[in-house]
């Protein structure tokens, strides 16, 4: 399932963060997967899987702030992990987007039970260049978010859900 939320400040700046993909989480995973293999986030993320080709990737969609600046940013989550528990399906999984055996990916559960946390990536504001902290949803929804602009706090408006 995924979701987005709705915040508008009085002052006129507003911020929709899309969390999650939905049924098309297999093809997320296995996008930011290769993306990370390729280096594409970084050298961090390319040395591990180099080094670990078993570790995942946590793929969900997160909002982190920037600690700097204050913007917001949706991001996949990129936190790295190696399996502790893992029983290999040779056939893959079934799943949605691919309505069959043979899906690979990793889901949030199975990071949960079966994985252990190896490193958690240090994203970069893209506005300032600042570290960004991830925000937890009840950090969105029950207490609100600073706005960047003015520094009042703005309460979410529309939730909105779809599969």
């Amino acid at each position: 399932m995924g979701q987005a939320y709705e915040f508008s400040c009085k002052c006129g700046y507003s911020f929709t963060p899309f969390l999650g993909v939905g049924f098309m989480f297999v093809k997320q995973y296995n996008d930011v997967k290769e993306s990370a293999i390729k280096g594409e986030f970084g050298e961090e993320l390319k040395a591990f899987f180099a080094e670990h080709p078993e570790g995942a990737i946590n793929a969900e969609v997160v909002v982190g702030r920037c600690k700097k600046c204050g913007k917001y940013e949706s991001f996949p989550n990129l936190s790295m992990y190696l399996p502790i528990n893992v029983e290999e399906n040779e056939k893959g999984r079934w799943s949605v987007p691919v309505p069959s055996e043979g899906a690979v990916y990793v889901a949030p559960w199975d990071l949960e039970e079966s994985y252990k946390l190896y490193a958690t990536y240090q994203h970069k504001c893209k506005s300032c260049g600042g570290d960004m902290d991830i925000l937890t949803e009840k950090d969105l929804v029950e207490s609100g978010i600073i706005c960047p602009e003015c520094g009042k706090t703005i309460e979410c408006g529309a939730n909105i859900m779809w599969d």
